[in-house]
Parts: C-alpha cells; structure tokens; sequence
C-alpha cells in the first residue's frame, strides 16, 4: 500500500493538475523546479531595514497618510497550521480601509492559473479594480489566481520563524531548514511568473509570518527584503507601503513603461490576429513564421505593443504575443524571443524580436554590435539586424540590487559583488528559426542547411 498523505499545514503542499492527472506540490517535478530556483539565486539576497526599503524603492507621495489605518490588520487571526483563516479578515480589512483606490485584494489560496499547468496560487493578490477575479458561487471563497494582472502577492505563514524564507543570522540570509528552503522556492516561483507574465522591471511581495511581516522586491539581479516587523502592533510600515504603492507612478510599482498591454478586442489586438490568420494562397514551408504568430495569440496571455529605442533617436514598436522562448529563473537576463510585426506595418514582414535584461561589463558586447559588424562584413548565414538598443525612455532601466550591495559595502574595497548589473536590451532581426524538432521531413532540414 502507498504511504499515507503527508498532513497540509502550508501551502507549499497543494493539489495541482498536470496534463489531467492530480498530483501534489510536493511532486518531484516541482520540487526539482523550486530548488533550481533557489540554487539560480544562491547569494543574491540583502535584507535591510524597512525604513530604508520604502525610503529606497517606495518613496513618499505628495498625500500623507497621517497615521490613519496603522491598526486595521490587529485582528488578522493566527493559529499554527491554521493559513487559511488569515486570509479573509486580511483581504476584508484591506478592501473595507480603501487605502489603494484602484486596487482591490483577492483570496486566490486554491485556484491556480488555468493556464499553468502546475496550478501554483499564491494567497492573497492585490489587483486593479477592473482585473480581480471573483470567487465562484458557492463554498469555494477562493478566487482564481492571474498571474497577467496580479500587482502584489501576499503569502501567508503562521509562523514567523519556522516558515520565513530569509534569515537574518546567516551571511547570505539564505534558510537552512527544509521547511523554510520550501517557502523560499515558493516564492521565487511566485516572483518567477509574474515576471514571465508581465513586463516588469522589478515586482513587490509581501510576506506575513505570524504577527510579523516582510516587504521584498525581486528584480533580475537579486532580492531585496525588509527586516520584519510586527504589523499588528506596528502596522503602520505596510499600510504606508501599501498606500504609497497605490499612489505611485507604474515605473515605481515595477511596471516596464516602455511595453503597452494590447487587448485583443482593439482595432490594434484584431488587427494583429487577421494580419496572423491572413494564410496566403501559395503559402509553402516558409508559412511557419506566419502560424507561428498565430500559435501566440493566445486569448489567456497578454499581447504587447514593445519599442526599441534604436540608434541615432530611432524610435520603433512591435506587436507581440506569447514568447516561443522564455528563460527560467528570476535573476539573469529573463531572455524573451517573440515572433513580431512592425506596428507601423502589420501587413509587412514578420521579424524576430529579443528582449533580455543585458549584463553591463566592459568585456561583453551588446548582441546588436557584433551582429552588425558582422552583417557589414558580408559574414553569411547569421541573421540580419533590423535595429536593437537599451530600454532608454523615459529612463534608463536598470538593475538595482547590485548597486544597494555597493552602497552597503563602500568601506570595503576589496570586496568583490556578487550581484551582477543588468541592463533592459532590445533587438529585432529579419529572420525568424524554426526548431530543428518541427522539420516533417531530413530533406528540409538538409535543403536549410
């Protein structure tokens, strides 16, 4: 007989459905995941005081709050291996105070994203009014989570050491226990599809263990967490940071202002989907490109209008859908390959567009650079650059982590970062690969080659 199910205290154990069997979180699969996840970010953490971290990366707005709703969280229930009961008083509290007008809070705890297969939910979400999903009618109190549209995640832990992802005591503020090391690939997996769903710079979590919180910020050169507070007692750094989020500008909430959402019901959203069902009536081999555009636009992804600010103050945009590549992990380049149209002619070609989070060293290229020396050089069978360029409007899009460490280590010049710079890159070239698995038969590929 199989053993029997380990008991559910938290939610890094939860039911998923992969390919239409049940199987649980606690699957090798995801486990394998998670732990890649915190072995890509081994030594990429700094955790700081809260006065600093909204000081450095929420700061005030013209309102004050003076003082108000310090206390609406004091009645959050917390009873050990007892998650679920925090979530409805925290989400009433929230939305009944309006601190973030706009904004509305969602339990999501049970629903994962449909279109994941692993059906991971984090907690509590904090959406714009106009994307929060509603619970179904019925016993269920948990909506379905949305990775496209989820502002802030907020996940629950009864215990506030046992169950915290970082460690103060500890150099690398890295767990050592089992327990915490799953909370810790939890959450990077969390940070992991918002960052895939979105175009984000950087993105707000904030975790309550117990009666104590954390405020952290994940961009792809590491993560940046508050020292924990009591926001029961002293819930005033929350609400402020809530607060102020709702009041900030979308570069500040994490938001990449270079990308415009397209909804596919626009005349630009049909306009992109008759340009990718357009099948032309010789259509031959070479129509992969075209049904490949197709394959990504998906009704459950985001399409997007992206500029590359080009040399020479060149400005171009391009639609685009679901990337056919997508790099894992939260820290690193988060390399983005689309199929894409010109938004200034749809009906022409297609191209394919890069976007990556560069690393800024004097040692390494752009990818541009080199490409259009080579093409200069008459250099065959590599593609052909249309334009590329840094992320520079309205400002330079950088990675922040790396340069807290230097602050936080001025007197020490020996030391040596181990937080890489970043740098948001774009670059468009003419042709657009086929995967080597998709030829039907030798004689393409070899007719290619």
């Amino acid at each position: 007989m199989p053993p029997p199910p380990r008991p559910v205290r938290s939610t890094p154990i939860k039911a998923a459905r992969k390919e239409g069997s049940i199987w649980s979180a606690a699957a090798p699969n995801l486990d394998i995941k998670r732990r890649e996840l915190r072995f890509s970010m081994h030594g990429k953490y700094i955790i700081i005081p809260t006065s600093r971290f909204l000081k450095s990366y929420m700061p005030a707005v013209g309102r004050t709050r003076e003082g108000r709703f310090s206390d609406i969280l004091k009645n959050i229930p917390v009873a050990s291996g007892q998650e679920v009961k925090m979530y409805g008083p925290l989400v009433n509290a929230l939305n009944k105070a309006n601190i973030c007008p706009g904004f509305k809070f969602a339990i999501t705890y049970s629903r994962g994203d449909p279109s994941e297969k692993s059906n991971e939910a984090v907690d509590v979400g904090m959406y714009p009014s106009g994307y929060v999903p509603q619970a179904p009618k019925g016993k269920s109190k948990s909506a379905q989570n949305d990775w496209s549209f989820v502002e802030i995640c907020i996940e629950c832990k009864t215990e506030p050491e046992a169950l915290d992802p970082f460690d103060d005591r500890n150099d690398d503020k890295q767990p050592t226990s089992k327990d915490r090391k799953g909370v810790l690939g939890q959450i990077l997996s969390y940070a992991e599809f918002v960052l895939t769903r979105q175009q984000r710079t950087c993105l707000f979590m904030v975790l309550l263990l117990g009666d104590l919180c954390r405020l952290v910020r994940f961009d792809r050169s590491g993560a940046i967490a508050s020292e924990k507070f009591n926001y029961k007692t002293n819930g005033g750094a929350l609400i402020e940071f809530l607060w102020r989020y709702a009041r900030c500008d979308l570069a500040t909430r994490g938001y990449d202002p270079s990308a415009e959402r397209v909804s596919p019901t626009s005349d630009l959203g049909k306009k992109m989907l008759a340009r990718a069902t357009k099948k032309p009536a010789d259509a031959g081999p070479e129509d992969y490109v075209r049904e490949l555009f197709e394959k990504s636009l998906k009704t459950d992804w985001s399409w997007w209008k992206l500029r590359v600010d080009g040399e020479h103050g060149v400005v171009r945009h391009f639609l685009v859908g679901e990337p056919n590549f997508q790099a894992p992990g939260v820290a690193g380049r988060g390399t983005r390959g689309y199929v894409a149209l010109d938004a200034d002619n749809i009906d022409g070609q297609f191209y394919y567009l890069k976007d990556a989070w560069r690393v800024v060293s004097r040692q390494i290229d752009k990818e541009g650079k080199i490409l259009q020396f080579l093409n200069k050089n008459g250099v065959k069978y590599i593609p052909t650059l249309e334009c590329h360029g840094d992320i520079i409007s309205p400002t330079i899009q950088l990675t922040k982590t790396n340069q807290l460490w230097k602050d936080l280590h001025k007197r020490k010049t020996s030391a040596v970062c181990p937080f890489k710079k970043h740098q948001h890159y774009r670059i468009v070239v003419k042709e657009v690969g086929q995967e080597m698995a998709k030829f039907e038969r030798g004689r393409q590929l070899i007719h290619a080659l």
